[in-house]
């Protein structure tokens, strides 16, 4: 049986990747909007500070550009940082280093903000 914090986790990450899916509304490195979609974190996931802040997302086809990020990250950084802005890359990049456990009250805050699209 999964924990609530787990639970709470993986309905925030499917959250996330929901919310970055509509706001960007198709691939942004090709343009396909065309096959499967995802989003992708510009800073890692593993990284709490950002795991959940939809500035640190972008959608990407799966089978060319997200693999292609994946397989490339200093090119993807090349290309993300003026996708996102130079400064937010930054502020991102900063809060990413900062290790960080949320609590499940924070987590159930990050989940309804994720549910209003914020």
């Amino acid at each position: 049986m999964k924990s609530e914090r787990k639970r709470l986790i993986e309905a925030c990450d499917k959250l996330w990747s929901k919310r970055v899916k509509e706001r960007d509304r198709f691939c942004q490195m090709c343009g396909t909007n065309r096959g499967v979609l995802e989003a992708h974190h510009i800073c890692g996931r593993g990284s709490c500070g950002t795991r959940f802040d939809l500035r640190n997302g972008v959608t990407l086809c799966k089978y060319i550009c997200h693999v292609w990020a994946e397989n490339h990250p200093k090119d993807f950084e090349i290309w993300v940082r003026p996708w996102v802005r130079s400064d937010v890359y930054d502020e991102l990049s900063m809060l990413s280093r900062k290790e960080r456990l949320f609590t499940l009250d924070e987590l159930r805050e990050i989940k309804t903000k994720l549910k209003q699209g914020r």
